[in-house]
C-alpha cells in the first residue's frame, strides 16, 4: 500500500474521523493503542510503548463527544490507571510511571488534562492526585521536575515537551473547571516557557508550549507579544524551508508545526493582529493539507499516517498529532 496513491478530495472532517477510528478500533486487551504498525500485513509491535505518548492519545480521544471515542477513551484509561502510583512522602499525590518504574511528568500531565476533558465524575479522585503531582514538581522559577525515581526523588533529566505538557494541562484543567488553586502554577509555568532563558530554537518545536500559551490569552491570565513574534517568524522561516522540502519531512513534524501555527494564528488574533493571524492560518491550512497525502486509506493501517513517505510504517504518536492538526483546521473552518 501506498499513501501516496490517494486522490479524492481533501475533507478535514473525514480525515479527522478516520484517524479517530483508526485509534479508536485499535486498542489491546491492556488498554494500550497500537504503538507502531506494518501497514502491510497489520502486525503491531508494542516493543517501545511510551507512557507519554499514550497519555497524548488519551487527551485526544477524551475530547471528542462521540460513544464510541468516550468508551474506547475508558478502555485506554485502564492502562493509565495501571501505570498510575502514589509518590513517596506526598499524600493525596500520585503520578504515571514508566516501564522502569520512574515517574513522568508528561505523561501525568497529559492524563490529568485527559481526565478533565472526559468529565467522568468517577475520575475526580484521580485527576486531583494527579494535579497534586504537577503542583509537587514545579519548581519556583515556574520549571519542573521532569522524571522522579522510584522513591519519588526528582532526577536531572529535562524535557521542555515534558514542561510544556505540565502548562499546557494546566491550563486545560483551569479553563475546565475554573479552579483558581490552578492560577499560579499556570501563570508561572507559561512565564518560564516564554523567557529569554530558553534559545529560540529550543522553543520553536514546542507546540504544547503554543497551545498553553492560547489558553493564557484566552482566559486572559498571561500573554507574550514579543514570544510570539520571535516564534512566528521562526515558524515562518521553516514553513518557506518546506515549501521545497516538505517530501523529505517527517508527518510528524508538518502536523506539529500545524499545531503551533493554529495555536499562534488565535493568539494573533486574539491580539487584533489580523495580517500575522491570517498568515499563520494560511501556513497552518496549507500544512494540515499536506498530511492528505500520508495518510491511508484501505487495509490494516487505514485511517494512520506513514511515519514518512520513505518509511511506510504508522507510529500512535504521528496520528495523534496528524488528528490533532486535521481538529484544528475543522474546528477553524466553523
Amino acid at each position: 500500500m501506498d499513501p501516496q496513491s490517494n486522490s479524492r478530495p481533501y475533507s478535514p472532517r473525514s480525515e479527522l474521523l478516520g484517524s479517530l477510528r483508526y485509534i479508536a478500533s485499535s486498542i489491546d486487551e491492556d488498554g494500550r493503542f497500537p504503538y507502531r504498525l506494518n501497514p502491510s500485513t497489520g502486525e503491531v509491535n508494542q516493543d517501545t510503548y511510551n507512557v507519554v505518548r499514550h497519555a497524548a492519545v488519551l487527551e485526544v480521544l477524551s475530547d471528542f463527544n462521540d460513544v464510541t471515542f468516550r468508551r474506547s477513551a475508558s478502555l485506554a484509561s485502564t492502562y493509565s490507571d495501571a501505570r498510575t502510583f502514589p509518590l513517596p512522602g506526598h499524600v493525596g499525590t500520585a503520578g504515571i510511571c514508566d516501564s522502569l518504574g520512574r515517574f513522568n511528568l508528561g505523561a501525568t500531565a497529559l492524563t490529568a488534562a485527559a481526565f478533565a476533558r472526559s468529565g467522568d465524575l468517577a475520575r475526580r479522585d484521580a485527576l486531583e492526585r494527579l494535579i497534586n503531582f504537577l503542583h509537587v514538581s514545579q519548581l519556583p522559577d515556574g520549571s519542573f521536575w521532569c522524571r522522579r525515581l522510584v522513591n519519588g526523588c526528582p532526577d536531572d533529566h529535562r524535557s521542555l515537551y515534558y514542561e510544556g505538557e505540565a502548562a499546557y494541562a494546566l491550563g486545560v484543567i483551569y479553563e475546565l473547571t475554573g479552579n483558581e488553586r490552578l492560577l499560579p502554577s499556570f501563570r508561572s509555568a507559561v512565564e518560564f516557557l516564554c523567557s529569554k532563558t530558553l534559545k529560540a530554537m529550543e522553543r520553536l518545536d514546542q507546540h504544547w508550549t503554543l497551545k498553553a500559551l492560547r489558553i493564557s490569552v484566552r482566559c486572559e491570565v498571561w500573554k507574550s507579544e514579543h514570544f510570539s513574534d520571535e516564534i512566528a517568524l521562526a515558524l515562518f522561516d521553516l514553513s518557506d524551508y518546506l515549501r521545497s522540502h516538505h517530501a523529505t519531512a517527517s508527518t510528524g513534524m508538518l502536523a506539529t508545526k500545524a499545531e503551533c501555527l493554529w495555536a499562534l494564528g488565535d493568539i494573533f488574533r486574539m491580539s487584533r493582529k489580523d495580517r500575522r493571524s491570517g498568515r499563520c492560518f494560511n501556513e497552518a491550512r496549507w500544512l494540515s493539507t499536506l498530511l492528505l497525502e500520508r495518510q491511508y486509506r484501505t487495509g490494516p493501517a487505514r485511517g494512520g499516517f506513514c511515519y514518512s513517505l520513505t518509511k511506510p510504517f504508522v507510529r500512535i504518536d504521528v496520528v495523534q498529532h496528524a488528528a490533532t492538526a486535521l481538529a484544528e483546521q475543522l474546528s477553524h473552518s466553523s
